[in-house]
């Protein structure tokens, strides 16, 4: 998904492609949560924007899992809270905009050194990416 025109860009921090991170929300079904995977259009270390089929309803706030692969090891995000800042219709399902929980994230110094990392690869791919990509 292309980013926005600069003119366009409402965001007060830049987000990078994220399409080598995994994410789970946990949705309550019952008495009993399961983790359910959903798709990550963007990320960075103040929020994501995620892609969910139409016919899902998310709460206001929500648990994620995430998990960054890499070929020298992986950053795992076991527990990441977040509320929901935008909802973006689109032909068959919804873009989230969220943004993570500030006092959660204040409570754990690993947990915010956790998601800068994941943000910090993420710019390097996207740098290398593109600049691979101009040189065709």
């Amino acid at each position: 998904m292309p980013l926005a025109s600069p003119e366009h860009e409402r965001r007060r921090y830049r987000r990078y492609p994220s399409a080598d991170l995994k994410a789970q929300v946990k949705v309550k079904k019952g008495l009993f949560s399961e983790w359910q995977d959903v798709d990550v259009a963007d990320f960075n270390d103040h929020g994501m924007a995620i892609l969910i089929p139409r016919r899902e309803k998310l709460p206001e706030k929500l648990t994620f899992r995430l998990l960054l692969e890499m070929d020298m090891g992986v950053i795992k995000v076991d527990k990441l809270e977040a509320h929901c800042v935008n909802k973006l219709e689109q032909l068959d399902r919804h873009r989230i905009g969220l943004e993570f929980d500030a006092q959660y994230l204040s409570k754990s110094a690993e947990l915010r050194n956790q998601l800068e990392r994941i943000q910090r690869i993420l710019e390097k791919s996207s740098s290398i990416k593109s600049k691979l990509g101009s040189q065709t």
